[in-house]
């Protein structure tokens, strides 16, 4: 995924429109390093004027995907939607 990526979908990025990545090599992973590095973007994302945020995430990546949803992110339903990628998507109203 990370050499072919799939394309955001239109409504995606229309209802969404920045984008970010959070990759922890294991061992950090479980620490509170990827919620601190969040929380930190988030609010700087905030102060630079993004109204909503989105991710792309495996859809094997179990951890990944438990990380997204406890961070306030939802599963965003996509018309003719890929397997491989679930779209999710949040409010910077709470950042």
């Amino acid at each position: 995924m990370i050499h072919a990526p799939e394309r955001t979908p239109r409504s995606v990025s229309i209802a969404y429109p920045t984008h970010l990545h959070v990759n922890l090599l294991p061992r950090f992973q479980g620490r509170g390093i990827g919620s601190g590095l969040l929380r930190d973007w988030l609010v700087i994302a905030h102060g630079r004027g993004a109204k909503a945020v989105h991710v792309g995430v495996n859809s094997e990546n179990t951890k990944g995907l438990r990380f997204w949803a406890r961070s306030g992110f939802r599963t965003l339903d996509i018309d003719g939607g890929s397997t491989r990628t679930v779209w999710m998507g949040r409010s910077m109203s709470r950042a």
